[in-house]
């Protein structure tokens, strides 16, 4: 599923930023999100080989439900990606001048507020019906979570708008496959996990093909 969100976003971007006239498609971006998609494919055969080799014996009658769940991951992996593709494009549809047409803060303060607005009362009835629950909410945990929200969904989409803005969608998105090859080297540099041949050759497939779409900018 993550080999699919992955891969086809930077190709629905592509796609649909071409025929939206958002995006000037050029031979040096089909080949960058081509190369790039090979790339994560490369990545992706390697962690499920490992995979294969942790599971247990024994286990054959899931197969059938383990392969079920991984089509249905995989359609929404897809739809997910079509609709991570039209989300970025609507950025630049809207403001097509670039950074300086639009404050990217307040964008996305707008979006939080009316993400709390919308998705508050069911989250609040989740809670009267027990459906969730906050008992193993802790002062620790809540600052855990506080800080995760902050960095990797504040801060970091917040970078994104302004990459799309002052790059392209393609690009933006591509660039994204990035955290690919980075958790890789720094599993290995961290965690002393082997770097394999697929992972190798795959970042830097995936590294080349952020420069292709860069370079056609």
């Amino acid at each position: 599923a993550s080999t699919i969100l992955s891969g086809t976003s930077a190709s629905f971007t592509l796609l649909l930023g071409g025929f939206l006239k958002l995006e000037n498609v050029t031979n040096s971006k089909i080949l960058g999100v081509v190369v790039c998609l090979i790339g994560t494919i490369l990545i992706a055969l390697d962690a499920e080989g490992n995979e294969k080799d942790e599971e247990m014996p024994g286990n054959e009658g899931s197969t059938a439900c383990t392969e079920t769940n991984s089509m249905g991951g995989d359609f929404y992996a897809l739809l997910s990606a079509f609709f991570y593709a039209l989300y970025t494009l609507w950025i630049k549809y809207e403001f097509p001048d670039g950074d300086e047409s639009v404050r990217m803060e307040l964008v996305f303060g707008y979006l939080g507020l009316f993400s709390l607005v919308i998705l508050g009362p069911i989250f609040a009835l989740l809670l009267l019906t027990r459906g969730e629950s906050l008992a193993s909410m802790t002062a620790s945990v809540l600052s855990w979570i506080i800080l995760n929200g902050m960095l990797n969904n504040v801060l970091s989409d917040y970078l994104w708008g302004r990459a799309v803005l002052l790059t392209s969608p393609t690009i933006t998105t591509v660039g994204l496959s990035l955290t690919m090859p980075s958790s890789v080297a720094l599993d290995f540099f961290i965690n002393g996990v082997r770097i394999s041949l697929l992972d190798f050759f795959g970042g830097l497939m995936i590294i080349a093909g952020f420069l292709f779409v860069t370079v056609s900018q």
